[in-house]
């Protein structure tokens, strides 16, 4: 059986995360991704039922508190073969996932950031979207807060989200995404100290 190694943060994340102790994040094998999909068994994702002899896999990145994973988010990115430019990939951000006692800590904010910040670092240019399906209303004012839009399409109770990039600022917006991580790492620490104060 194949060793598949995983990819590295980029340098902005590495710089995000720091020497802090308490929470990390890294990206994890799919086996791991596995186990937090059997937590939330009614997730769907925009994988599910691939057919064909190269399945596409998504990218996993967890955070961990005191190195063990306390939540997961999935993603993707993925060429339009009809996009006849330089900037012709999308990104996709599919599942987010928490272990129940992380719920509240503003971990599943700290994912999202984390990922889009990631996708606009290493893909930079390349990227002309990024979009997700906000099945939960948490998920919705995640993105929508950081300038995604949102619509329902027939026929779905979920909004489609999506960051247009083609005419935006690259630099500026990994500023921004990279701002908006550090402060929501900040928050979740808050939340950490307040609930061992408390419990």
């Amino acid at each position: 059986m194949a060793v598949i190694s995983l990819p590295a943060v980029t340098q902005e994340l590495e710089r995000i995360f720091g020497t802090q102790q308490r929470l990390k994040v890294r990206f994890v094998d799919l086996e791991v991704y596995q186990r937090f999909r059997s937590m939330e068994c009614g997730l769907v994702s925009c994988l599910d039922g691939q057919t064909g002899p190269d399945p596409q896999r998504p990218q996993v990145l967890a955070i961990a508190l005191h190195d063990k994973p306390v939540g997961v988010v999935s993603f993707l990115v993925s060429t339009n073969a009809y996009k006849q430019s330089s900037s012709n990939l999308y990104g996709r951000i599919d599942l987010v996932i928490m272990s129940s006692h992380s719920r509240g800590l503003g971990i599943g904010r700290l994912l999202v950031l984390s990922a889009i910040t990631q996708l606009l670092a290493l893909y930079g240019r390349r990227l002309y979207s990024l979009s997700s399906l906000a099945a939960h209303p948490a998920m919705e004012v995640i993105l929508e807060g950081v300038g995604f839009s949102g619509e329902y399409r027939q026929n779905d109770n979920f909004k489609h989200e999506e960051l247009q990039l083609e005419d935006a600022d690259r630099n500026g917006l990994i500023m921004f995404f990279r701002e908006k991580t550090a402060e929501a790492l900040q928050a979740s620490n808050f939340r950490l100290r307040q609930a061992c104060k408390h419990g």
